[in-house]
C-alpha cells in the first residue's frame, strides 16, 4: 500500500463505506457524510489527494462498494472572522451610513467554501475601517448584497445595523434599480 500524503493541518477520518453507499461515487457519498461541505470542495480535496478509497488515491467518480475504507485529510475549518489586508478599493461615495464601492472584475465580495480566505472587498473594508453593520454576519461585515467575482458594478456597503436592515428590505421588495451591460465579441447565437 503506498504511503499516505502528509496533511499535517488535517483531521484525518477513517471511514468505512456501508452497503447503501454501494455503487455510489465517492463524491456524492462523502457529500452525504460531510453535508456541510459542498460538492465542489470535496472534489477539490479529492484533487488534492485529500482522498483514498482502499488506500489508492480516489478520483470523484470511483464507485464504492459495501465495507471500502475510504480515507479523508479535512483540512481545518476556515475562521468565521476575516483578518484586514490592505487592497485598494475604489470608493464612489462614504459618509457615515454607507460606503459606495466601485468593484472591479477579478475580486470576490467575501470569503465562501470552495474560495481562498482572504483577497476580498471584506478584508479590505476591514482595513479601512472598523464601521462596519454586523447584521451580515462575522464573515461578512457590511454586505448587503454582492456581485460575482468576474462581475464589476456599484456594491453598497452598510455602516450601521439599521442602513444594512434599509438597504436589504428595499433590495428585497425590488425597489433597487439595477442595470446590467454586457459587452461581448462576435456574434452571440
Amino acid at each position: 500500500m503506498a504511503e499516505a500524503p502528509a496533511f499535517p493541518d488535517s483531521t484525518k477520518h477513517e471511514l468505512e463505506a456501508d452497503a447503501p453507499a454501494a455503487g455510489q461515487r465517492v463524491d456524492r457519498w462523502l457529500a452525504s457524510t460531510f453535508p456541510e461541505l459542498s460538492r465542489a470542495l470535496l472534489k477539490k480535496y479529492i484533487d488534492e489527494g485529500r482522498v483514498r478509497v482502499r488506500g489508492k488515491p480516489a478520483k470523484a467518480s470511483v464507485r464504492l462498494c459495501a465495507r471500502d475504507a475510504v480515507t479523508v485529510w479535512l483540512p481545518p475549518p476556515p475562521s468565521e472572522f476575516p483578518l484586514p489586508e490592505e487592497i485598494a478599493l475604489e470608493v464612489l461615495y462614504e459618509d457615515h451610513a454607507i460606503i459606495v464601492l466601485n468593484k472591479p472584475p477579478g475580486l470576490v465580495v467575501h470569503s465562501a467554501p470552495g474560495v481562498a480566505k482572504g483577497g476580498s472587498i471584506v478584508n479590505a473594508l476591514l482595513n479601512r475601517t472598523d464601521r462596519l453593520s454586523r447584521e451580515g454576519g462575522a464573515s461578512r461585515p457590511g454586505i448587503v448584497h454582492r456581485l460575482d467575482r468576474e462581475t464589476s458594478g456599484v456594491l453598497l456597503v452598510a455602516r450601521t445595523d439599521a442602513v444594512h436592515r434599509n438597504i436589504a428590505a428595499q433590495f428585497k421588495a425590488r425597489v433597487v434599480k439595477k442595470e446590467y451591460l454586457a459587452c461581448v465579441h462576435g456574434a452571440p447565437a
